[in-house]
């Protein structure tokens, strides 16, 4: 014997409520089969057990004396089924166990006694001997209906992981002349927002020293306009410009990715000791210098919800312990421990924020509480997705007007892994001669005697040219095509 019976059994009063699987010797009679499906039954409860076998012909009853007698051969399925009746049956109601034989090498043939009838033969041989088709497949469900789902379908969930525009920092701010578009780099990084299950991202993108003329939003290819749950704030870069208020203060977002775990102890053959409580593995990581605070944000990639025997959801809980200490100090300090509870079979995140102390650079410890699960039927692996420093000062400390654009992004279908570059159309704003006034006024211009002139009076030259070293007249003069 070379193969294994593969047992699909629902233990409910609806018999297509909750299908178990197990897995069988190839070869078991009948009787064996039963005695298997029903484990500690009584003799009673095993009398009113009700066995078919179903083939693409059709199915047939198989009367309890035969059980010893008939083993079944690959394809074949068998239907075993208890009609509760009286109170002896209360405590099963309704069991249900589909076989199908999966085995290869040899088959094991119905094996009859003397005695039996012709036409009895002739049904084991039959039945036992023909594989399930579709057919059979078909009047299997009619005796035992599919499951039912009772937990509703996992939600979409989606995450934005970055952009592609450059981080350059300490690099030069860019000067636009005239009129080009571009994929502004970062005026700070950006960083995660958790609100409710969901991920929003703020970004912070600086498109030159100011004035500028800004039109044409895009991600990729893609108008701003045609993404939902974008907010976007634009700053010309004109002197005495508002502070965004998309991104007021200075967020610090290290991406760590680790798995929080409380293993279990094991022996040398990796069985878990029983009673042995997990291991705490402890993850420290330190903030940037100067924080004033921290955010965690915990990641639960496959939802977190454990399914009972009859299949359907329900919550499950995790503790994570977070503690903090200045760099220099020896004891940890307790923040807090957050107990998080769902009962969701999607993606999602929980973040936490908290203020230290005083301001330095601190370590921040998390602890997984929760012991290591070693069920198929429960999900709660949690992840440390980021740690967060936070200080309140404006991001930007920048002597002269600079031309920003602020995002806050929501993680949707439209919008998820790593995002294409945020882009604008920007035409520069400076002193234009204008030939009807005869006078210079300031307005979006490509002008390249303008342009001229802005070179040399710019902000970003180090060494700006007065109007007394400026020949406006010629400039005035100069030909535009």
């Amino acid at each position: 014997m070379t193969g294994y019976t593969h047992v699909i059994a629902a233990r409910h009063v609806d018999p297509g409520a909750a299908r178990l699987t197990l897995d069988l010797p190839e070869g078991m009679t009948l009787q064996d089969i039963v005695s298997a499906a029903l484990p500690g039954a009584l003799p009673a409860e095993i009398a009113a057990c009700r066995v078919a076998l179903v083939t693409d012909r059709g199915s047939e009853i198989i009367a309890p004396d035969l059980w010893p007698r008939i083993r079944p051969r690959p394809g074949v399925q068998v239907v075993i089924r208890v009609v509760a009746d009286g109170d002896g049956l209360r405590s099963i109601l309704s069991i249900v166990v589909t076989i199908a034989a999966i085995a290869s090498g040899q088959f094991w043939a119905a094996t009859y006694g003397a005695g039996l009838s012709a036409g009895t033969v002739a049904i084991g041989t039959a039945l036992v001997g023909v594989g399930v088709s579709v057919i059979g497949t078909l009047l299997i469900n009619a005796l035992i209906p599919p499951p039912k789902s009772s937990k509703r379908d996992a939600e979409n969930r989606y995450n934005i992981s970055g952009w592609r525009n450059p981080v350059d920092p300490n690099g030069a701010v860019p000067e636009i002349m005239g009129q080009i578009r571009v994929a502004p780099p970062f005026a700070a990084l950006s960083h995660t927002e958790i609100v409710g299950d969901l991920q929003y991202v703020r970004a912070l993108f600086c498109l030159g020293y100011g004035p500028l003329e800004i039109t044409d939003l895009r991600i990729g290819e893609t108008s701003l306009a045609d993404f939902d749950e974008v907010e976007v704030e634009l700053r010309q870069g004109l002197p005495g410009d508002l502070p965004v208020s998309l991104y007021p203060r200075q967020i610090a977002e290290e991406s760590i990715g680790l798995e929080l775990v409380r293993p279990l102890p094991r022996d040398d053959l990796g069985e878990v000791i029983e009673d042995a409580p997990g291991e705490e593995m402890p993850v420290v990581r330190t903030t940037g210098a100067d924080a004033s605070a921290a955010s965690v944000i915990l990641a639960f990639p496959a939802g977190l919800v454990r399914f009972n025997k009859e299949g359907k959801s329900r919550a499950e809980t995790v503790s994570v312990r977070i503690e903090q200490r200045l760099v220099t100090a020896e004891e940890w300090q307790p923040v807090t421990t957050l107990e998080i509870t769902a009962k969701k079979l999607e993606a999602f995140y929980r973040q936490h924020t908290w203020s230290f102390p005083t301001r330095g650079r601190w370590q921040v410890r998390l602890t997984m509480l929760t012991d290591e699960n070693t069920s198929a039927q429960t999900q709660r692996r949690t992840s440390w997705a980021a740690l967060q420093t936070i200080r309140p000062e404006y991001p930007l400390n920048f002597s002269q007007p600079l031309a920003l654009a602020a995002l806050r992004v929501k993680a949707t279908y439209q919008l998820s892994g790593s995002l294409d570059s945020f882009n604008a159309l920007v035409r520069r704003v400076c002193l234009d001669w204008d030939h009807v006034t005869e006078t210079w006024i300031s307005r979006a211009t490509s002008n390249p005697a303008s342009l001229f002139r802005l070179a040399l009076q710019s902000p970003a030259n180090p060494r700006p040219v007065t109007d007394a070293g400026v020949d406006l007249e010629a400039l005035a003069d100069w030909p535009v095509a």
